[in-house]
């Protein structure tokens, strides 16, 4: 293509120009006009093959419709003088075997070919089904009855509207008054082959009277064609138009047949412009791509005899233009003796100063990606070294860092011979303003230094963080000292910014990172010293997750042997696992602590205790009363009563602890309580001992929630994932609300707060879920259970494993590798400490622990 240009800028002008001209005239111009004229008429006599052929097959497939039409029609008149002769003694008794009318095999497989179900009307209007099921004939009007009535047949179609349109044969059976009717098979009336036509994506339609399609083949139901706008009285017709974004064209063809069934009907064949076209497209193609060839041909044997003239302009052209593409390797051989080699000369000094000078280019851009992909500050500091004595050409170079006083606290030096550190006990107190000549920074480096060049590192902020200098050290062989020019130093300036961004941003990362980390434990620990009984939950949940995490990571073999936890992902389900209950920040401390059925602010058991002791105290003042109206000794308050009192408050106080699941009789008792002790208060309105709240709360199923505060409750992981939505995480963080806000999700997916199925999110989730469960069972300072030992949280969780709320894979890889032994090991009190047998647990016969209790 290059070539082809320079051609065309040197023939603008000169002989070049009149020979070029002189050749498209005599030849090249009759040729292709020739080539043009035979191309329109060949291509137009292709497009009219085709559309002759579609015209063809409308009409073949118009004759053929028609004798499968008389086909069918003579069947079924057949069919029915059969079945009339066989059942009908006359046209009004019809007498039907006990079996019905059974066919020949032969007469019956014919028949199923052409039919898909037969019937038989006699004068009553009664139904007969001869073959196939009975079926809904379509409306036929006054002019088809009345075809009927004069012998003649009749074909129509069921509505449009019903599912399995089908056409519908009327055939009058001799003077019998009997009407024969055949729902026509369409794969008989309008077989799929014969479809293909010159392009081999064809379809057809029949068309009724209004336009209606009746029949369609060749994949189409209806095609893209508005059918109405076809109908007409031409026998046939030529269409295009466009549809479904391309365009169509088609032949129609039109079917007569009001003297035999009182219809009249129209085949269209169709098929996209595009497809039937092709043959000419082919054909245009390969003669626009022989004709080419030929001219090139011409061409190029023309072309030859010019290139010879600007072969040196030609080398040049090429060598620049593989200067423009990168290629500074480019050089040009020029031997003509004229100013052509002159040019060619110049040329190649130029390309090796633009060669020398992408070197130098190419190292800044793949030093600058490499500090700034670098995570390990060494390693980041052994690159810009590295980096600076390739750039500048220099024998040594020293990056020093400082601290926020500007002192001196690392030193990393790059000699031809090593690499070293500088202890710090020989940079105490040094401030890189003491580095102002080769004396002192000698001193620094502990080497001779012949010349340098510094530049100060700072951070965004201008601050400064370090300076880097490249050392000229002295050679033994007595070589000249390098002299910097003002290219080193731009190079130097360019580094010195590359070093300060990435280390800057380096420890800006880190800054924020520790921020996140501080914040995000600051949470937890507020999340844990809000409540004395969930005190270091958020702190061990995350310890016991990354146990099992690292376990699953680490497994060769089993289920989780392609699981493996990258240090990001690891991090993510650190912080997961530490912020998985920050929505508790707002969940009530009387709720979170709840200890018993009528606990708030306070346990409410005291007020019901006070209540029956006013209640105990009304009886006996009233005993008293009683006493002293009648002058009696005996007293009406039985011991029998106030044992009952008793006996029911200390019901109370049992049903009050939720320890136990409330049975229908408890549940009845505290109703029969709540009805039996009432008192007057001090408005002097009676009341019961119990009121709402107190019966709301302590009838209770299970636990000491009622279902107001277990919402409470629930609500504090939708909470939870909504505040961690509201942080703009990065890309490594970005699972953090998915894992944390699906802790208390279950496996068959009635957990809270989305009843989702916890199986479908990663395994980090169900990892977070699993030790969330774990450490609330083995947690010795909740305030609604006593503390578990390790078989028995165990046992309970494989419970939960069977009924659907664990990972059932994760809970035996759980147990198995023995990852509960670890953590109760360092976070679990000693007398929780016992031996379990996991083969014992529910669904865990088949397991094998692979580490015991030491």
């Amino acid at each position: 293509m290059a070539r082809i240009q320079l051609y065309g800028e040197v023939l603008r002008g000169g002989v070049g120009r009149r020979v070029f001209l002189l050749f498209v005239g005599c030849s090249l111009f009759p040729v292709l006009f020739f080539a043009a004229f035979a191309l329109v008429r060949v291509s137009r006599e292709l497009e009219v093959q085709a559309d002759r052929q579609m015209m063809r097959m409308a009409g073949s497939a118009t004759v053929d419709l028609r004798e499968r039409l008389s086909f069918a029609h003579d069947r079924l008149l057949d069919i029915g003088r059969t079945v009339a002769g066989s059942h009908f003694r006359d046209q009004d008794s019809y007498v039907a075997g006990p079996a019905g009318y059974v066919m020949e095999p032969s007469e019956a497989t014919s028949a199923a070919e052409r039919f898909e179900a037969v019937l038989i009307w006699d004068v009553t209007g009664h139904q007969h089904v001869v073959i196939g099921e009975s079926f809904d004939p379509p409306y036929l009007d006054d002019l088809a009855e009345a075809r009927l009535r004069s012998g003649q047949a009749v074909i129509r179609a069921t509505d449009a509207s019903e599912v399995g349109r089908r056409l519908v044969l009327f055939v009058p059976i001799g003077d019998t008054g009997l009407t024969a009717l055949g729902a026509i098979s369409p794969s008989f009336l309008w077989p799929e082959e014969g479809t293909n036509g010159p392009s081999g994506n064809e379809g057809r339609l029949c068309l009724d009277a209004n336009g209606t399609p009746l029949l369609s083949s060749g994949g189409m139901t209806g095609g893209p064609l508005s059918p109405s706008s076809l109908v007409g009285t031409d026998t046939t017709q030529r269409l295009t138009w466009s549809a479904r974004g391309e365009q169509w064209v088609g032949r129609s063809w039109r079917l007569p047949l009001e003297y035999e069934y009182g219809v009249d009907w129209t085949v269209v064949v169709f098929a996209p412009q595009a497809a039937v076209l092709a043959p000419t497209r082919s054909f245009r193609t390969a003669f626009l791509l022989t004709s080419l060839f030929g001219v090139l041909l011409v061409v190029s044997l023309s072309m030859h005899q010019i290139e010879r003239l600007i072969t040196p302009i030609a080398g040049l052209r090429d060598a620049t233009q593989r200067l423009m593409a990168s290629e500074l390797d480019a050089r040009v051989d020029i031997q003509t003796g004229d100013e052509f080699e002159e040019l060619g000369k110049s040329f190649n000094v130029m390309a090796e100063n633009l060669e020398r000078q992408a070197r130098t280019r190419r190292c800044l851009v793949d030093l600058g990606i490499e500090l700034a992909a670098e995570e390990e500050e060494e390693r980041l500091l052994g690159a810009l070294l590295r980096g600076v004595r390739t750039t500048i050409g220099c024998s040594g170079a020293a990056v020093a860092l400082v601290d926020e006083e500007e002192r001196i606290d690392s030193l990393r030096i790059l000699t031809e011979d090593e690499t070293r550190s500088v202890p710090s006990s020989h940079l105490a107190g040094r401030m890189i303003s003491g580095l102002r000549d080769e004396t002192s920074i000698g001193r620094l480096v502990e080497r001779d230094v012949a010349s340098f060049l510094d530049f100060l590192l700072a951070d965004h902020e201008g601050y400064p963080i370090g300076i880097l200098i490249a050392l000229d050290i002295p050679k033994d062989d007595g070589a000249a000292p390098l002299q910097f020019g003002v290219e080193q130093i731009q190079i130097g300036r360019i580094l010195a910014a590359q070093a300060s961004s990435a280390l800057a941003q380096k420890r800006l990362g880190q800054s924020f990172k520790d921020l996140f980390d501080g914040m995000s434990r600051m949470i937890a620990v507020a999340i844990d010293e809000k409540s004395p009984h969930t005190h270091g939950h958020c702190s061990r949940v995350p310890i016991a997750t990354m146990m099992l995490a690292d376990a699953a990571s680490n497994a060769t073999e089993g289920p989780y042997a392609d699981f493996h936890l990258t240090p990001e992902r690891r991090y993510e389900l650190e912080i997961a696992a530490l912020l998985h209950d920050c929505g508790k920040v707002t969940t009530p401390v009387h709720v979170i602590d709840k200890a018993t059925k009528l606990e708030t602010i306070m346990d409410r058991i005291h007020v019901v205790r006070d209540r029956l002791e006013i209640v105990a105290r009304d009886e006996e003042i009233r005993a008293l009363r009683d006493r002293l109206h009648r002058d009696s000794d005996k007293s009406s308050t039985s011991s029998t009563w106030n044992d009952q009192l008793a006996e029911d408050l200390s019901f109370l106080e049992r049903v009050n602890r939720g320890s136990e699941f409330l049975i229908p009789d408890d549940e009845k008792r505290i109703r029969d309580i709540a009805a039996r002790y009432r008192f007057r208060d001090r408005e002097g309105i009676t009341r019961s001992v119990l009121d709402d709240v107190d019966l709301q709360n302590l009838e209770v199923k299970k636990g000491t929630l009622n279902a107001a505060e277990r919402q409470i409750i629930e609500d504090h992981a939708r909470t939870s994932i909504r505040m961690l939505e509201m942080l703009p995480y990065p890309r490594n963080l970005d699972r953090v609300p998915l894992i944390a806000g699906a802790h208390h999700e279950r496996m068959d997916g009635n957990g809270y707060p989305n009843r989702i199925k916890i199986g479908t999110l990663p395994l980090e989730a169900r990892i977070l879920a699993l030790a969330d469960v774990f450490e609330a069972l083995t947690a010795s300072d909740r305030p609604y259970k006593r503390a578990m030992k390790l078989s028995e949280a165990l046992r309970i969780m494989a419970f939960m494993k069977e009924e659907g709320h664990l990972d059932p894979v994760l809970f035996e890889f759980f147990v198995t590798e023995g990852i509960h032994l670890e953590y109760a090991e360092a976070h679990v009190a000693p007398h929780q400490i016992d031996e379990v047998d996991i083969s014992s647990l529910p669904g865990c016969s088949h397991l094998v622990a692979r580490r015991t209790a030491a």
